[in-house]
């Protein structure tokens, strides 16, 4: 599946670029973001943007995009939103303009505005980033250049609640050790002892699959198996997961039974990232769209149409009831310039990586590296 190959792709050039930094993105929404501003590329922007996405059928992709989106909405827990802000100064085509709202469902807006008065159109984008994120994510631009064409933004809210939750009695501050294990940081710890949980690991890694109600959504926390705490055990389990998103299986590669913990223990906490995701996508190969790319699909106007920035903003919150999430992807277009029972713990007390996706489809919805958590007081 091309969504997770990207998540692959993307994730682990981010983190590489910040070993030592929590991360936090939604590769849902940075792919959705991108395919939507594809979709009005073309020649060899148009290839090195599919192939950045790990797109192969562009048309197949396109149209896969409502059924995928009409299947996570159908959750309840999740609501997703596009939009285009477009200045007067670009004739949109009829073409683009029927692809984005037919398969994207994408909001267009076009007001005189747009983009001559900063304040008023930064304002009016924000706004709407704030409203689709039930205000988690306040703001995505800041100070809109005059010359900007259009925005294309994605926007992601997700909400929803453990279908066994844990019991907030039994939180407590307990210890979160960093990497090195030199160090240590004082958290709220959530805990659940002797309890039935989807769990699996392999030679080096260990994880749990903590379902969300209905059971369609789950939260996926992965451990190096061995307790050391050593940046290499880290990255043993971090090559591990994004080998299974690159060959779009990460379902049935982490797969789990029903064992019993003896100790379940995940920190509460949240975890806010925000990137400038020009240099990761020109990493993955996208390069002729910033500069002399062809956009022509998208619009005419009295220049040429490139891409000057790709701003993601996202934050993942944790506690006992369940998670709330949101995430937001702006993409500014310019004018150019068992043997015996063993003993089974999961123990979240070091830096762990974090996947919400969606069961049937394996879209990758949220993803995050865990270093250092931010606890969640309530």
């Amino acid at each position: 599946m091309s969504q997770q190959q990207f998540s692959q792709a993307v994730f682990s050039k981010i983190i590489a670029n910040k070993p030592n930094d929590n991360v936090v993105i939604s590769p849902y929404s940075i792919f959705i973001a991108l395919l939507m501003t594809a979709a009005g590329a073309k020649s060899d922007t148009l290839q090195e943007m599919l192939s950045a996405l790990c797109v192969q059928d562009q048309n197949k992709q396109n149209a896969d995009v409502p059924l995928v989106l009409e299947k996570i909405a159908s959750t309840k827990s999740v609501s997703s939103a596009n939009a285009i802000f477009a200045s007067k100064d670009i004739n949109l085509l009829e073409e683009y303009k029927k692809v984005v709202s037919e398969q994207f469902k994408s909001e267009i807006e076009q007001k005189e505005y747009y983009f001559s008065d900063s304040t008023k159109s930064t304002n009016e984008v924000n706004d709407w980033v704030k409203d689709k994120t039930q205000g988690l994510i306040k703001s995505i631009v800041d100070n809109i250049d005059p010359k900007t064409a259009l925005i294309l933004v994605n926007a992601i809210y997700f909400k929803a609640s453990w279908e066994k939750q844990f019991d907030k009695s039994l939180t407590k501050r307990s210890d979160f050790r960093l990497i090195g294990n030199s160090e240590k940081i004082n958290v709220e710890m959530m805990f659940k002892y002797n309890k039935k949980v989807l769990y699996g690991e392999n030679d080096n890694t260990k994880w749990v699959r903590l379902p969300y109600v209905g059971g369609e959504l789950n939260s996926i926390f992965i451990l190096p198996k061995s307790d050391d705490c050593s940046s290499s055990s880290l990255q043993e389990t971090c090559e591990f997961v994004l080998s299974c998103l690159g060959e779009g299986n990460l379902s049935s590669k982490l797969r789990t039974s029903d064992v019993e913990l003896t100790t379940l223990q995940i920190p509460r906490h949240k975890v806010e990232y925000e990137e400038d995701l020009v240099p990761v996508m020109k990493q993955l190969g996208m390069i002729k769209a910033f500069g002399s790319a062809d956009l022509s699909g998208i619009g005419e106007g009295p220049a040429d149409l490139s891409i000057s920035k790709i701003v993601h903003k996202a934050v993942v919150m944790v506690d006992e009831q369940g998670t709330e999430a949101a995430a937001v992807t702006a993409v500014a277009v310019t004018l150019a310039c068992f043997v015996n029972k063993p003993v089974y713990n999961f123990i979240c007390d070091r830096p762990f990586l974090h996947v919400i996706e969606h069961s049937e489809t394996g879209t990758v919805l949220f993803m995050a590296k865990v270093m250092k958590p931010d606890s969640k007081e309530k």
